[in-house]
């Protein structure tokens, strides 16, 4: 959400936030140009809508209580037993051999969050159908 907010202040400004450094040129280097046929809001706002956070959640394997999420370039697959976490980046690692959790220890951890809060729901709504039935 705070990239899509820094985009409408500055277009490209969200895609650098994450870390997209082309994206963000190209987007402010077009709206720059296009400001002066007066287009330019037509990338602006293409600009706020492509930082939009765009996260996908899944459960990756219901015998292992293995959950996964990927948001945009990353993957992160977290264990619910043991609290294990893996995070890669399939753009630039895409058979997955180099963990990042370490490297980007507080991006981890959100994600962590992010899908604990997810099952949780994800159960209370499973255990609410189950007594309604």
């Amino acid at each position: 959400m705070l990239a899509a907010l820094c985009s409408f202040f500055i277009p490209g400004l969200g895609q650098l936030l994450q870390g997209r450094l082309f994206m963000a040129i190209l987007q402010f280097c077009l709206a720059a140009i296009l400001w002066f046929v007066l287009l330019g809001w037509v990338i602006h706002l293409w600009s706020i809508l492509d930082a939009a956070p765009r996260m996908a959640l899944f459960f990756a394997d219901y015998s292992l209580g293995l959950l996964g999420l990927r948001d945009g370039s990353r993957k992160f697959i977290y264990e619910l037993d043991s609290g294990r976490s893996r995070l890669f980046d399939v753009e630039t690692d895409p058979l997955e051999k180099r963990d990042l959790s370490l490297d980007e220890a507080a991006r981890a951890r959100w994600y962590a969050q992010n899908l604990r809060n997810w099952s949780a729901a994800q159960k209370s709504r499973v255990e609410r159908r189950a007594t309604r039935e």
